[in-house]
C-alpha cells in the first residue's frame, strides 16, 4: 500500500487513526522545506543546539494515555542510510551524489510504542545541511514517507520571528504530494509549557503551521495544524495538533517505572535434546509500507538471548541494536524493534528478560525484550565484560577497572558495589550465593551474592573460562592447566593437564567440561578425575545437565560417557564474518553474520 493509500484508508477520522499520523509526522516532520524569512543576527548553530545527542530517549503520553520513547541517533556517512526499508534506502542514495552520501551528517528518531504486549516502531532520518535540519524519509507504520527535496525541520537560523514553506512529493514513486506553512516563536503556550514540563524556557523555540498533504491529481487528502516545543539537546518536547478535526496531545513525561517484565525466569532445563530437530531460518525484517527484504544483524558483538526467546545482536555499524524473534509460521527471524544505546556496544547481556548493553560511551542501557529503554546509567570505566544473571533478579557488571555491580535488572538501582583492585574483562560467574570474578592477572575472587564482600581470593594465571558444579570453581588457564577450588572456602582441590587452548568450560551433570581446539576432557569436580576425552571443539553450551559441542559446521550432543547422541550439521556460509550458537529454552540458536540461520530445538 502506498503512503497515499494508507492515508486515504486511515482518512483521520478518528483519534486511533490521528495518532498514528502525528507518530510518524507530527512527532518527527512539523516544520517544512526552505525558509523565505529569517530572524537576523543568530548563530548559525541555533537549529543543531535544538538536535538532542546521540543516545538521548524523550518520553512521551498522548490524550489516551498511550506511552512513547523516542531515541536519538547521530552518525555521519552511509551507514546510517542502510537502516532504512531497502525501497526507502535505494530512492534517497539514487537522488544524492557520492560525495553527499559520504559526508552526510545524519540524526535519527526511533519512536517505541508498546500497548498490550506488541512492539510498534516509526523511525524518522533527518539530514543536517546547508538549509538546516531536513527530514528525508519516515517508515514504520501504515503512513510512510519519503521527502523531495527533503523536508526542512528546522532552519539553520531558526529564531522567533522566522517562517517558512514549501512544497514537493512525499513518497517514493511521486503518489503524495505536500505543502506547508510555519513560523517560530517565543514559548508562550501554556498547554505546550505545561506539557513540556519545562521551568525554564530560555533557549527554547515554539513552532506553528499546517502541513497540507495532496493526491497526485492535486486532491487534499490530509491537513495536519500543529504547535510543537523545541528546547535545546531535547529536540520535541511537547506538542499539541489537530488531524483534520481530530486533537492530538503528546505530552513529556519521566521514564516510567515497567514492572511487567520478568528479570527471574531463565531457559531451564532441557526437556529432551535427543528429540530435537533442526530448521533452517531466514532473518527477514516487515514493514507496512516498504514490504519485506533481509534484515542481517552483524554480530560483530556476542548476541544476547532473553529468558522469553528474544535474540539481541547490533548492526554493522556497531551502534544500534537489533531484536529478532521467532516466527514460527514460516520459519524466520523477524526484526522485532532496534535500540540506540549512544556510542558503540561492547557487550551484550540478558537478566531473564531484560537485556543489559555496555557501550563506548562508558553507559550501561537497559531494554525490556520488547524495545522499551528501561535505564540508563554512567560507568567510570568501560566495561567489556557482558553483564549475567545473578538469578535473583539482578544482574552482575564488571568494569574493566575490577568495580564488580550487583544491579537490580528492572530499575538499574544498585544493589552493591565492590572494587576489587585489578582490571577485569571476563564475565562473571554465579553460584546459589556467590559470585566468582578472575582478573586479567589470573587472580580468583569470590564474592557474598547478597552483599558483595569478598569471601576469599586466590592467586592463578590468565584464565580462558571458569565453571560452577556444585560447590566447586573450577578454573581453565592459558597454561593448559585445570584448577579448582571449593566454592565456600576457596580451599585449592586440584590441578589437571589439557591439550590445547581453551574455548570453553561447561558443567553438566556432575562433570565439569574443559573444551580446547585439540581435545574436549570432563573432569570430575571433586577430585580432577577425567571421566572422559574426545576431539576438540570450538566451542560448548549447555543448561547444567546436558553439554553440546559445537564445531566449524556441527552441533554434536554428548551423553555422560563423553559419547555422541545426536549430530545436527551446521550450514557454514563461506563469505560469513562471524557466528554464535546460543543456548535458549529447550533449544539452541546458531546465528552469523549473513542471512541464513539455524534452530534446534524441540519439533
Amino acid at each position: 500500500m502506498t503512503s497515499a493509500g494508507a492515508l486515504a484508508k486511515l482518512g483521520g477520522s478518528s483519534v486511533a487513526a490521528a495518532v498514528s499520523i502525528v507518530a510518524v509526522v507530527a512527532v518527527c516532520t512539523g516544520a517544512i522545506a526552505l525558509s523565505d524569512q529569517q530572524a537576523s543576527g543568530q548563530d548559525e548553530s541555533n537549529a543543531a543546539v535544538l538536535i538532542p545527542a546521540d543516545g538521548h530517549v524523550e518520553w512521551f503520553v498522548d490524550q489516551d494515555g498511550v506511552v512513547r520513547s523516542t531515541e536519538s541517533s547521530r552518525a555521519t556517512g552511509v551507514e546510517e542510510f542502510l537502516t532504512l526499508p531497502s525501497m526507502a534506502a535505494h530512492a534517497l542514495l539514487g537522488g544524492l551524489s557520492d560525495s553527499e552520501v559520504r559526508n552526510a551528517t545524519l540524526w535519527r528518531e526511533t519512536t517505541t510504542t508498546v500497548t498490550d504486549g506488541e512492539t510498534t516502531q516509526n523511525g524518522e532520518l533527518f539530514r543536517f545541511t546547508d538549509a538546516g535540519v531536513e527530514s528525508m524519509v519516515v517508515w514504520g507504520g501504515e503512513v510512510s514517507f519519503l521527502y523531495t527535496p527533503g523536508l526542512l525541520v528546522l532552519p539553520t537560523d531558526v529564531a522567533p520571528g522566522s517562517s517558512w514553506q514549501g512544497e514537493g512529493t512525499a513518497f517514493v514513486n511521486e503518489s503524495l504530494n505536500y505543502r506547508s506553512r510555519f513560523t517560530a516563536h517565543e514559548p508562550e503556550s501554556a498547554s505546550l509549557l505545561k506539557n513540556a514540563r519545562v521551568n525554564d524556557a530560555r533557549g527554547c523555540i515554539e513552532t506553528r503551521g499546517v502541513i497540507e498533504y495532496l493526491d497526485d491529481a492535486g486532491a487534499l487528502l490530509l491537513t495536519i495544524n500543529e504547535a510543537d516545543l523545541w528546547c535545546p539537546g531535547r529536540g520535541r518536547v511537547a506538542i499539541d495538533a489537530t488531524v483534520d478535526d481530530t486533537v492530538v496531545i503528546q505530552a513529556g513525561i519521566d521514564a516510567p517505572r515497567l514492572q511487567s517484565q520478568s528479570a527471574t525466569r531463565s531457559i531451564g532445563a532441557w526437556t529432551d535434546p535427543s528429540a530435537w530437530r533442526d530448521r533452517e531460518l531466514q532473518t527477514v525484517r516487515r514493514d507496512p509500507v516498504y514490504g519485506e527484504d533481509e534484515g542481517i544483524p552483524s554480530y560483530s558483538v556476542v548476541p544476547a538471548l532473553t529468558a522469553s526467546g528474544i535474540i539481541v545482536s547490533t548492526r554493522d555499524s556497531g551502534d544500534d541494536l537489533v531484536a529478532l524473534r521467532y516466527d514460527a509460521s514460516d520459519r524466520s527471524l523477524v526484526h522485532h524493534w532496534i535500540g540506540h544505546p549512544g556510542g558503540h556496544a561492547i557487550a551484550l547481556g540478558a537478566v531473564g528478560d531484560i537485556i543489559i548493553v555496555t557501550t563506548s560511551s562508558r553507559r550501561i542501557v537497559a531494554y525490556s525484550d520488547a524495545g522499551e529503554r528501561l535505564w540508563t546509567r554512567d560507568t567510570n570505566d568501560l566495561v567489556v565484560a557482558a553483564p549475567v544473571s545473578d538469578g535473583a533478579g539482578n544482574a552482575i557488571i564488571v568494569g574493566l577497572d575490577g568495580v564488580v555491580t550487583s544491579v537490580d535488572a528492572i530499575s538499574g538501582n544498585t544493589r552493591w558495589e565492590t572494587p576489587i583492585g585489578a582490571d577485569v574483562d571476563q564475565r562473571a560467574v554465579v553460584g546459589v550465593d556467590t559470585v566468582i570474578v578472575v582478573d586479567r592477572a589470573g587472580r580468583v575472587v569470590a564474592l557474598d551474592r547478597s552483599d558483595g564482600d569478598i569471601r576469599w581470593d586466590a592467586n592463578g594465571t590468565e584464565a580462558y573460562g571458569i565453571a560452577i558444579a556444585d560447590d566447586v570453581v573450577v578454573v581453565a588457564q592459558g597454561d593448559s592447566w585445570v584448577t579448582s577450588y571449593r566454592l565456600t572456602t576457596g580451599t585449592k582441590l586440584w590441578d589437571a593437564r589439557y591439550l590445547g587452548l581453551p574455548s570453553a568450560v561447561q558443567a553438566a551433570a556432575g562433570q565439569v567440561v574443559v573444551v580446547s581446539d585439540e581435545e574436549s576432557v570432563a573432569f570430575d569436580p571433586d577430585d580432577g578425575t577425567i571421566l572422559w576425552s574426545r576431539d576438540g571443539a570450538s566451542h560448548a553450551i549447555g543448561d547444567g545437565k546436558h553439554v553440546i559441542l559445537v564445531d566449524r559446521d556441527s552441533a554434536t550432543l554428548v551423553d555422560d560417557q563423553g559419547e555422541t547422541v545426536l549430530e545436527w550439521t551446521i550450514q557454514v556460509e563461506t563469505d560469513a564474518l562471524s557466528r554464535h550458537v546460543l543456548a535458549g529454552r529447550d533449544g539452541i540458536w546458531s546465528v552469523q553474520s549473513l542471512n541464513s540461520a539455524l534452530r534446534i530445538g524441540e519439533p
